[in-house]
C-alpha cells in the first residue's frame, strides 16, 4: 500500500469518525452476492463509504425560514454553494454546508415530492422527482458507493440507485430513471439577491451537527480522490467543476469557469445548437432548436467521467 493511500484512508476514518461515531458502523444494507441478485453494475464494485445504511441521516422533514430570518441569523456562508430549487411559486434554497451532512433531503415543494441529494465526493448537487411508478418514494443513504458516487436507496423496495444518474442499478427497481430537475447550484449570496421571497434550509434539522464546518475538509480543492474510480481522464483536473449533458446517448461536459467568462456560448453538440448563458454561478442551457431547456448534472469531472468515459469536452 503507498504512502497516498495510507493517507487517504487515514483521512476518511478521521471524517468517518467525526460525523457519525463508532456505533453507526454496524449498520449496513446487505448486498447478497450470489448470481439472483437484479444489478446494472459489478456488485464487486460497490464499495462501503464508512458508516452504515442511514448513518448518514437523510433529512425527511424540512423545515424553511425565510431569507430575512436566514440573513438575521447570520450563520448561512455567503460564498457557500447550495441547490436553488424554484417548483411553481416557490424558490427554496438548501446549502451544502447543511446538506453535506446528510446528503438527501426529501422534500414536497409546490404539491411535487422532490429529493434533493449531494454527493461531497462528486461534487454533484442534483435534485429528482422522486415518484416512482406514480407512487412518492422517500430515499436513505445506502452507506455504500459505485464508482465514489453516493448509493442512494428508496425506502420502498430497498433498491440502489446511483446518485450522479439517478438510476436504480441493483434490485427489484433496475433500470428505472427518475426525473432530474433543473436546479442551479449557485452560492447563498446570489440565492438572497435574487429570490427575495425564497425559503432556505434551516438548520433546525433534529440532528445535531456542526454546520460551520465541512466534514471533508479541503477535499474540494486537494488533488484526492478517495474511494476507487475506473476511469481517469487527464484533460481537466480531477475536480474541476462541469455541467454535463446528455443528447441522444451521447455526452458532454461544459467547465463551469470557462462559461462564466464567457457568459454567453453557442455550441454544437448530437445534431443540436445549444446556447449556454451565465449569470453569475448560474448557467442556464437551451436547445434552440427547441427553444426547450437542456438539465445539466453539476459535477466534478472526474465523476462524470468515469461515468461517461466517452464524453466530449467543450
Amino acid at each position: 500500500m503507498t504512502v497516498r493511500w495510507i493517507i487517504a484512508l487515514v483521512v476518511v476514518a478521521g471524517v468517518v469518525a467525526a460525523m457519525w461515531g463508532p456505533k453507526l458502523w454496524q449498520r449496513r444494507l446487505s448486498i447478497p452476492s450470489n448470481a439472483n441478485v437484479t444489478a446494472l453494475i459489478p456488485i464487486a464494485d460497490i464499495v462501503e463509504g464508512g458508516p452504515g445504511k442511514d448513518g448518514i441521516p437523510s433529512i425527511d422533514h424540512p423545515n424553511f425560514i425565510t431569507v430575512a430570518e436566514a440573513e438575521a441569523a447570520g450563520s448561512y456562508q455567503s460564498e457557500g454553494l447550495g441547490i436553488s430549487l424554484t417548483i411553481g411559486q416557490t424558490s427554496r434554497f438548501y446549502p451544502f454546508q447543511i446538506v453535506v451532512w446528510h446528503e438527501i433531503v426529501n422534500d414536497t415543494v409546490d404539491g411535487l415530492p422532490v429529493a434533493v441529494t449531494y454527493c461531497p465526493l462528486c461534487g454533484t448537487g442534483l435534485v429528482f422527482d422522486r415518484r416512482v411508478e406514480g407512487q412518492a418514494v422517500e430515499f436513505g443513504v445506502s452507506g455504500k458507493l459505485y464508482q465514489s458516487d453516493l448509493l442512494m436507496y428508496d425506502r420502498r423496495t430497498e433498491s440502489l440507485w446511483a446518485q450522479i444518474e439517478g438510476r436504480a442499478v441493483v434490485g427489484p427497481l433496475v433500470g428505472t430513471q427518475l426525473r432530474l430537475i433543473d436546479a442551479p447550484n449557485i452560492t447563498w449570496d446570489e440565492f438572497r439577491q435574487r429570490h427575495r421571497d425564497g425559503q432556505v434550509l434551516s438548520t433546525d434539522t433534529g440532528f445535531s451537527r456542526d454546520y460551520q464546518r465541512s466534514p471533508y475538509g479541503d477535499y474540494d480543492t486537494n488533488d484526492q480522490i478517495y474511494f476507487p474510480v475506473n476511469t481517469r481522464d487527464a484533460r481537466l483536473q480531477a475536480k474541476t467543476r462541469i455541467l454535463g449533458i446528455a443528447i441522444d446517448g451521447q455526452f458532454k461536459a461544459y467547465p463551469v469557469e470557462k462559461v462564466q467568462q464567457a457568459k454567453d456560448v453557442t455550441d454544437e453538440f448530437a445534431g443540436r445548437k445549444l446556447r449556454l448563458t451565465a449569470d453569475g454561478e448560474a448557467i442556464v442551457i437551451t436547445d434552440l432548436s427547441t427553444d426547450q431547456a437542456v438539465v445539466p448534472v453539476h459535477a466534478f469531472w472526474f465523476a462524470w467521467v468515469t461515468f461517461h468515459p466517452a464524453t466530449e469536452l467543450y
